[in-house]
């Protein structure tokens, strides 16, 4: 395995000058412990400069031994250094050198050459230079990783990860987050704690991922807040808890991460953790809308909808609706098309409406699901086909729909795009009752009272017609009234 070393700015007691590390390998061991060292730096190292030697072991941890050498002479990029003193631990080949000189007028122009070298690949990564290249971006972050800069090595790992600029592999990834976890690297720590939450070339350890997310978080890495927000958010690992998650999401959404911002917009609008404030809501999902974040814009686009912590406004929720869906978000998409269907801030368009819920419902989402069925099944947008309303209705449904069960239901009872089945809509309209949805409770008083698929049960028809009735259901208050209930 190829090792690095951090080039680092450190002071040493016996010096009144910094010192600079300059990194090396040993390539050869003698009896008396005296080393060989090869170095590839334009910084030279003096003889009387001390040494520290160092190997990693496996699992990535970092084994320095104790003493120094020092330096004797130095041919080239080549040195010999002596154990300073008869009492040492004798090393091997391979390990690494740190060169310790204390020759601090030569440091700037190496730390700003690798530091430079991460700025060109930032540059590259995020298109801030002459446009997104993320190749050349990795072969900037791997300038820098070689000349031992730990953001280099974190940002090298971090690609590897991901395979962007480079063919994915997490053996690599690995090996690079960990010798830069060695140095207690804030952004590594949580690249190593998505690798064991993910499962990422490492069996997937959910305890180890927090444990890499909390020190990430607690030196300050704004994704490592974001993610213990979320694990407290959601109770993975650890007992569910609203007022902690708020607590490292509002960290984290200070640090002007949009995630964060937009899950902090969230915990506002739901009173998770803290009173609802709509307001507050809005105030973070603005931010994370403007930098970007596409659920941020979908959920901003719908309190604009309904009116909360904003004025009620149509074509501005338009505006986010579509800001997001541009963006692939199967809400968004899903909002947009809400907005299509019922003409509300934008002119009535069925077509794009139907375009808009096929690809939110390709994404699985379950409500764009059963509204592109409805589409199928009343020709609206397009012509009538019941066998693909039957599908998406199935679809839906078998997400846990309540309204695509009832409307399932509805298909089997009536045999479109599928045989009739009163036994099959009978279960369809069960399951959409026990959610207390509104068209499966009354669909099911329904089928008690008519005894379809089942015995014929006065009593039950009116329970379910009554708790229909009491959710708005007109046609559950005129079942009332025949049967000489009162609603």
């Amino acid at each position: 395995m190829k090792k690095y070393l951090l080039i680092t700015i450190f002071v040493l007691s016996q010096f009144s000058l910094y010192a600079i590390d300059i990194p090396g390998k040993v390539t050869e061991v003698k009896k008396n412990g005296e080393v060989q060292i090869t170095f590839d730096n334009e910084l030279i190292p003096h003889a009387g400069d001390k040494v520290q030697l160092s190997y990693t072991k496996e699992g990535g941890e970092l084994i320095t031994l104790e003493g120094f050498w020092i330096v004797e002479d130095v041919k080239n990029n080549t040195l010999r250094a002596k154990p300073e003193t008869k009492l040492f631990l004798k090393p091997q080949a391979g390990y690494i050198a740190r060169i310790i000189s204390p020759e601090a007028e030569e440091v700037l122009p190496t730390l700003e050459n690798a530091d430079e070298l991460v700025k060109k690949g930032d540059e590259y990564f995020y298109g801030t230079g002459n446009g997104v290249d993320i190749f050349e971006a990795f072969n900037m972050y791997m300038k820098a990783a070689e000349q031992g800069n730990v953001r280099g090595i974190q940002k090298v790992g971090s690609l590897y990860m991901t395979g962007s600029g480079v063919e994915l592999d997490y053996d690599k990834a690995l090996e690079y987050l960990r010798l830069a976890v060695t140095h207690e690297d804030p952004p590594a720590l949580n690249d190593l704690g998505v690798m064991y939450e993910s499962g990422f070339g490492v069996p997937k350890d959910m305890k180890k991922a927090m444990d890499f997310y909390k020190r990430a978080a607690e030196k300050g890495n704004r994704q490592g807040e974001y993610n213990m927000g979320r694990l407290y958010e959601n109770g993975v690992e650890m007992p569910q808890d609203y007022a902690l998650a708020l607590e490292w999401y509002t960290k984290a959404a200070d640090k002007d991460l949009v995630q964060a911002q937009a899950a902090l917009g969230f915990m506002y609008e739901k009173g998770l953790g803290t009173p609802p404030d709509y307001k507050i809501a809005v105030k973070w999902y603005q931010k994370a809308a403007d930098g970007g974040d596409p659920i941020a814009q979908s959920n901003l686009g719908h309190l604009y909808t309904k009116g909360l912590g904003v004025p009620y406004d149509d074509a501005e929720a338009v505006k986010w609706f579509r800001k997001s869906s541009e963006q692939g978000n199967a809400w968004g998409e899903y909002n947009l098309g809400v907005m299509y269907e019922k003409g509300r801030g934008i002119p009535q368009d069925y077509a794009e409406a139907l375009k808009l819920y096929q690809k939110a419902a390709d994404k699985g989402l379950a409500l764009a699901q059963n509204n592109l069925a409805h589409l199928y099944e009343k020709g609206l947008g397009t012509a009538v086909d019941l066998t693909k309303a039957f599908e998406y209705y199935k679809k839906s449904a078998d997400a846990g729909n309540a309204t695509a069960q009832s409307n399932l239901g509805v298909m089997y009872e009536r045999g479109q795009g599928v045989p009739p089945s009163d036994e099959e809509a009978l279960k369809w309209y069960q399951k959409s009752a026990a959610k207390d949805d509104i068209n499966g409770l009354y669909n099911l008083g329904r089928m008690f009272e008519s005894g379809k698929g089942m015995a014929a049960d006065k009593n039950a028809a009116i329970n379910y017609y009554k708790r229909a009735a009491e959710r708005g259901s007109e046609e559950a208050k005129l079942a009332l009234q025949r049967l000489g209930e009162q609603n």
